[in-house]
C-alpha cells in the first residue's frame, strides 16, 4: 500500500494553517519550509510522529496523540531558541518538505514529500503543488 500525502493552506485567524490528508502514513516527522530561491529555511520542526490533521505556521505542537496512542511534542530546530519563523515574504516561491512515517514491505521507513507554493504580493499564499 503506497502512502500518499496532500497538503493544502488556507488563512485564518490562526495565520497560515496548513491541513493534511495522509493515507497509508503512520507519523509525520519532520516539515520544513524553505525559500526556493535562495534556499533560506524559514522554519523547521521534528514533529515526532505528528498524527494531528492540521499545523500552524509558527505553533510548535505539544501534547498531541501520535499513531500508536503515545503524547508526543514537536521540537523546533529552526529558527533557533523556540523564536517564531519569519513571516511569508511576498512575491517569493517556497519549499514545503514533509518527512513521513510509513510501513514498508520490511520495514517502517521515513518518506520525504514535496510541495512547492509561492506568496502574492499581499502576503497570501498559493495552492501547494506537489513536486
Amino acid at each position: 500500500m503506497k502512502p500518499k500525502l496532500s497538503v493544502e493552506a488556507r488563512h485564518d485567524d490562526a495565520g497560515v494553517v496548513f491541513s493534511f490528508r495522509k493515507k497509508n502514513i503512520n507519523g509525520l516527522l519532520g516539515f520544513r519550509v524553505e525559500q526556493a530561491n535562495n534556499q533560506e529555511v524559514l522554519w523547521d520542526l521534528n514533529l515526532n510522529y505528528y498524527n494531528e490533521s492540521s499545523l500552524v505556521y509558527g505553533r510548535i505542537p505539544s501534547h498531541f496523540k501520535t499513531f500508536n496512542g503515545a503524547t508526543g511534542e514537536a521540537k523546533q530546530t529552526i529558527p533557533a531558541g523556540n523564536e517564531r519563523p519569519k513571516i511569508f515574504p511576498p512575491n517569493c516561491r517556497f519549499r514545503l518538505t514533509v518527512i513521513a512515517q510509513c510501513d514498508e514491505a520490511l520495514a517502517a521507513t521515513a518518506k520525504p514529500f514535496y510541495f512547492s507554493f509561492s506568496s502574492d504580493m499581499d502576503g497570501n499564499i498559493s495552492k501547494l503543488i506537489p513536486e
